[in-house]
């Protein structure tokens, strides 16, 4: 069995592709495989796939499928991965030296299932900003894993998973938007340990026009991320054991996040809409926030969510109908 897959998306990355796959190449890790899946990229991705298959015939699988999206790319690349761990790497960016040989050294020294690191934002004009993974310290027992959901930063590419994590048929949900937040929340309840690396290895390119600097009506699909995670707890009989904890990561992606992103638009009739929606969304699925304590125990926020999202709304609402 191999040590480690890293699975590889590609679509329409043409600029940055080599240097993601530079950078995976130096991780100096032995046992290495890199499945890269073109996802009907129509540049010239390919070809340069092509070229890293040739003269790194034993890391480099490449494999070309039609257009299906993130998602769909991601479960190709997990049907065919071989293995023990499990990594993620989006085609625009890259990697820090070192950053799997301190992972898979993490994860061996207690049996993880997931290992977290930090990461480090890169612009446009060279700037760098760290940020952390927000867990901020080895997990052991079941109360500290389901409580690391309240921060976590949401994304699948900073993060070593072991492929037992898998094997309940745990993938990502196709056809959405931010479907790293609904991955990781349904892979929730078969997580029994996670590790930390404290160090920015994952280097996260802002490219212009990306999802979280502008609006597009798909920032919607928060609320159909929702819907299937939840539903997700209710088949599997586990929403009851995590009810606070999924209740106040549902409030803070739609109250904050979501609307964020509503208000960006700078229509108020979208906001009003994403805010009615996200309202309505929360009081279907979960009663009585206020005897929940994780939102007295999370600082401004918890207490903005709980108590403060109506008059936030409002004031935002009328913000957008004087301009």
């Amino acid at each position: 069995m191999k040590k480690l897959s890293v699975i590889v998306p590609v679509y329409r990355v043409e600029p940055y592709l080599a240097k993601c796959l530079d950078s995976i190449l130096a991780q100096d890790v032995p046992g290495m495989e890199i499945l890269v899946v073109d996802d009907g990229s129509p540049d010239q991705c390919y070809a340069i796939m092509e070229d890293y298959a040739q003269r790194y015939p034993a890391q480099v699988r490449i494999f070309r499928k039609p257009n299906g999206g993130l998602s769909d790319a991601r479960n190709f690349g997990l049907a065919r991965a071989e293995g023990e761990y499990i990594a993620f790497v989006d085609s625009d960016d890259y990697l820090a030296p070192g950053m799997y040989r301190a992972m898979l050294d993490k994860a061996a020294s207690h049996n993880f299932d997931m290992v977290v690191c930090d990461l480090q934002y890169v612009y446009p004009d060279g700037r760098t900003m760290r940020a952390s993974s927000h867990v901020p310290n080895d997990l052991f027992s079941p109360e500290e894993v389901r409580r690391s959901m309240l921060a976590i930063y949401p994304a699948a590419w900073n993060k070593v998973f072991h492929r037992r994590m898998f094997e309940d048929g745990i993938r990502f949900q196709k056809g959405v938007w931010f479907e790293d937040v609904e991955f990781l929340y349904r892979l929730y309840p078969v997580i029994r340990s996670i590790g930390v690396v404290a160090q920015p290895f994952y280097q996260y390119v802002q490219r212009a026009g990306a999802i979280t600097s502008t609006f597009d009506r798909r920032m919607f699909d928060y609320l159909k991320n929702w819907d299937s995670i939840l539903a997700a707890y209710r088949e599997a009989s586990n929403f009851s054991a995590y009810e606070k904890e999924l209740q106040y990561c549902c409030m803070r992606y739609l109250y904050a996040t979501f609307l964020k992103g509503a208000a960006r638009s700078g229509d108020a009739k979208i906001f009003w809409e994403a805010y009615q929606e996200a309202r309505c969304f929360v009081r279907r699925h979960f009663s009585r926030p206020a005897c929940n304590r994780y939102f007295y125990t999370t600082g401004p926020k918890g207490l903005y969510l709980l108590t403060m999202n109506r008059l936030s709304a409002l004031f935002t609402f009328l913000r957008f109908r004087r301009k």
